[in-house]
């Protein structure tokens, strides 16, 4: 069964000519035997939702038109007295009354009545189809023109006047004695670019270039890490963290075997150690032992 609040809903919002109108007789016996407002009536007539089951000589007079429609909120039929030349609802007459004041309406009149107001729904529902899908497409359009325009922006925009400089945070992800996935940031680097494109800037910095990966190397040792443990290095865009170059060392299964395998040793470490120490006397540690390194 259709929603008929966004029915009533869409019928308030369509432009329609204003011809028919209820006399305030009509307004409360519209209230009094239906369940909708005679607004909502109004727009049944005007837009023809509804049969016209006239005779040539009706109770009502000459020019009186009887109108029967399917009312969606009462699943019931009704018959709506109106002024052809004026528009004026008259009044709103059950089957019954009708039946009693005029004449019989038919059961086929009431088929007809309501397939016309299925009908009618049915159009609606398709041109609401119809507009979603629009909407949707243009939404879907506009998204994209706009991610094209900033994968644009921020891949290909060509800076030639001077060169900019991307501030390079380096950090090495391992894998700790514990056996949990930690980061650590090793240092920050400075790189100039004239094509805002992050990743190939990092690859040109990293193409063939000692320098660079001796500096890795040296502050992995200054960090106190095991190159065994670390399984990536992440070029992360200190102004942009979204910008980032992952170079993959090893699988972090792999770091997770050094890490265990330096744990064992370091378990063995501390038991031979603990053979200086009593409960009276404790001898200090050499400090060349105090952060011992077993392997770099």
């Amino acid at each position: 069964m259709p929603n008929t609040d966004i029915i009533f809903k869409d019928l308030n919002s369509k432009d329609r000519p204003f011809f028919s109108h209820p006399s305030t007789h009509a307004a409360l016996r519209i209230r009094q035997r239906t369940s909708m407002l005679p607004h909502e009536l109004m727009h049944f007539l005007d837009l023809n939702i509804c049969i016209d089951i006239t005779q040539e000589y009706g109770t009502y007079g000459n020019h009186k038109k009887h109108l029967l429609f399917y009312s969606p909120k009462d699943y019931f039929y009704y018959v709506a007295i109106q002024d052809g030349l004026s528009g004026k609802v008259i009044t709103v007459l059950h089957l019954g009354f009708h039946k009693t004041l005029a004449w019989p309406v038919t059961d086929e009149q009431c088929k007809a009545a309501r397939q016309v107001y299925f009908d009618y729904i049915s159009q609606l529902e398709q041109e609401m189809s119809t507009v979603k899908s629009e909407s949707n497409i243009n939404q879907n359009l506009n998204y994209q023109q706009a991610k094209d325009k900033v994968e644009n922006d921020r891949k290909f925009k060509e800076i030639t006047n001077f060169k900019r400089t991307y501030k390079v945070l380096v950090n090495a992800l391992y894998i700790c004695e514990e056996g949990q996935a930690k980061r650590r940031t090793l240092f920050k680097l400075s790189v100039d670019y004239y094509i805002n494109d992050f990743e190939k800037s990092i690859k040109q910095l990293l193409y063939n270039n000692i320098e660079i990966t001796k500096r890795i190397d040296h502050h992995i040792r200054r960090k106190r890490l095991f190159h065994e443990t670390i399984y990536r290095l992440v070029f992360e865009n200190k102004k942009n963290r979204n910008e980032n170059y992952v170079f993959d060392f090893r699988p972090s299964w792999e770091a997770q075997e050094h890490a265990a395998h330096y744990a064992r040793q370091r378990k063995i470490m501390n038991q031979w150690l603990s053979g200086y120490q009593t409960k009276c006397l404790a001898l200090p540690v050499p400090s060349s032992m105090k952060l011992l390194r077993l392997s770099y």
